[in-house]
Parts: C-alpha cells; sequence; structure tokens
C-alpha cells in the first residue's frame, strides 16, 4: 500500500467507526491504568469553556506533543449528580460494555489488595470488517477522587492519564476532568489521530455523563 493510500485508508477507519458513538475512546473508558509518576495539571478553562460546561456540554482541547504520543487530550464535562454515581460508571467493568457499543468486553486480569489498583483488558470492535484491537492497562484508584492509567500491554503504542473528579453545588454536581496522551502501533499519521480524538472525546464523555444520570435519575437529560 503506497503512502498517500494508507493515509487514505486509516483517515476511513478512523472516522468511519466515529459513528459507533466513541471507538477510540472504548480504549480510554475506562483505560483506567496504572499510576504515572506525577499527576496531570488541571487546564485552565476560559470564561467561555466555563459557560459551555455549566449547560452540560463538554468541553475538549487536543494538542500535537513530542514524543511517542500521537497527541495529548484535555476534556471536562460537567454531571449534575454526586461523585458517588460518576465513580460507579468510570469503575464499572462488567456493565460498561452496555453503554459504551465499541467495547466488546472488559476483563480485570490483576487487582490488589483493598481494590487499590487493577490491571483491566478491553476488545474493542473499531469496524465490523477489523478484527477487535486489544487494550490493556494498569490503573491506580483514589476512591470518588481519581483514576490515574498507563499502558500495560496490547495493541496502543503509548498510553498514560488521569481522571479526576470534582465536586460542585455542595457536592449536588461533579466535574469530571479527563486528561490522556495516546499513541497507536499502527502507521496512522498524528493528525488523523488527533482529529479523531477530538470528535470523538465530546461523545465519549457524554455517554459517561448520560450513564451518570440514568443511575442516579432514570433518565439521561437533566
Amino acid at each position: 500500500m503506497k503512502g498517500v493510500e494508507r493515509q487514505i485508508y486509516w483517515f476511513a477507519f478512523l472516522r468511519g467507526r466515529s459513528a459507533r458513538a466513541g471507538s477510540v475512546c472504548a480504549f480510554f473508558i475506562v483505560a483506567i491504568g496504572m499510576a504515572t509518576q506525577s499527576a496531570l495539571a488541571v487546564p485552565h478553562w476560559t470564561a467561555d469553556e466555563i459557560t459551555q460546561l455549566t449547560t452540560g456540554v463538554a468541553v475538549v482541547r487536543v494538542t500535537d506533543i513530542a514524543g511517542p504520543a500521537d497527541g495529548e487530550v484535555r476534556g471536562a464535562i460537567d454531571v449534575p449528580a454526586a461523585k458517588s454515581a460518576v465513580w460507579g460508571v468510570l469503575f464499572d467493568c462488567a456493565g460498561a460494555p452496555s453503554f459504551m457499543k465499541s467495547l466488546q468486553s472488559c476483563t480485570v486480569l490483576e487487582q490488589g489488595a483493598g481494590g487499590a489498583w487493577d490491571v483491566r483488558e478491553h476488545q474493542v470492535q473499531w469496524t465490523s470488517f477489523l478484527p477487535n484491537v486489544r487494550s490493556v492497562f494498569r490503573s491506580e484508584y483514589v476512591k470518588e477522587q481519581s483514576i490515574r492509567f498507563t499502558r500495560a500491554g496490547g495493541d496502543l503504542q503509548f498510553l498514560e492519564g488521569e481522571w479526576r473528579l470534582e465536586p460542585l453545588a455542595g457536592g449536588k454536581a461533579t466535574r469530571i476532568h479527563y486528561e490522556a496522551r495516546v499513541g497507536f502501533n499502527a502507521m496512522v499519521p498524528g493528525f488523523m489521530v488527533r482529529a479523531a480524538l477530538m470528535n470523538d472525546i465530546p461523545q465519549f464523555l457524554g455517554v459517561i455523563r448520560a450513564e451518570a444520570l440514568r443511575r442516579s435519575f432514570g433518565t439521561a437529560a437533566r
């Protein structure tokens, strides 16, 4: 396959599975893997971004960075539900395939005492005509506060990041902060990966918000 043909193929590959509501992002849900050595900085959201968050719409930034990662993504979304409800969604391995439709399976391979850490395997179906993609990651948990993760195997070249839960409205609402750096083993141009992330991460955060609301109030809209 020639270079231009390869780029066209990968563009179709990355964009085609967007209709599956977050195929790229099923790597991350809960791509909840091993702790990085230092916490990622909380981004400073602009006044316009804060206004967007208060309406329940996700804010996402995707940037090019040096090193093995194809891009860095930072995002947030507000959920009018307590941290415990959001935490339940992020921590739920067995139930994740029911609301992340491209996630075929989630399996806990190893687990630390008291559930302080675990290693999980995801099988993700990107498209119907390609085999599942396997992602293995290790996570460390601070209950209802943060999840920090990194690649432990599988088909991704590089993965590390963090989830953080910020209480709002006296604990009646939660702001989810999500940050990750990701690199693919396949010969996918970095700009295509970043475009896919920019398209999918808002949907991905929206799915988590909707599931947390459904579990809290029996509805995805609020």
